[in-house]
């Protein structure tokens, strides 16, 4: 339990300095108040080996799915960065295998608050 509690508190020191700069906002323009990473993720990589229901049950449903085969392919779209989370069938469950982050344009945002950008502002609406 402890060692799930580390990447969290990094990721809210990250994203407490990025909402200090520039007059509370950071460069995503997420407040200090309300830039968090749901289910304490600060990397991709924190993703692989979580199922479907772990995922959309800590960040929510993702804004783009594409289906191929037993594979599906999740996006979230924040207005600075996009998080694609590639899924495949592992017995009756879809599990993660690989997550990877992109930042649509160049700035300074960490990794753990691009990652925050995408899944606050880049899930499904509704």
């Amino acid at each position: 339990m402890m060692t799930r509690a580390i990447p969290a508190l990094l990721a809210a020191l990250a994203l407490g300095a990025c909402a200090t700069e520039g007059g509370g906002a950071n460069a995503g323009g997420l407040s200090g108040a309300t830039a968090s990473i749901p289910g304490a993720y600060a990397s991709p990589k924190d993703l692989v080996g979580k199922s479907g229901l772990q995922i959309t049950s800590a960040i929510g449903a993702p804004a783009f799915l594409r289906k191929d085969g037993d594979a599906q392919i999740w996006q979230y779209r924040g207005t600075n960065c996009l998080l694609d989370v590639f899924l495949y069938k592992d017995g009756t469950a879809l599990k993660v295998k690989y997550a990877e982050l992109r930042r649509r344009a160049r700035g300074g945002l960490s990794e753990s608050a691009c990652l925050a950008n995408a899944v606050t502002t880049g899930k499904a609406k509704g």
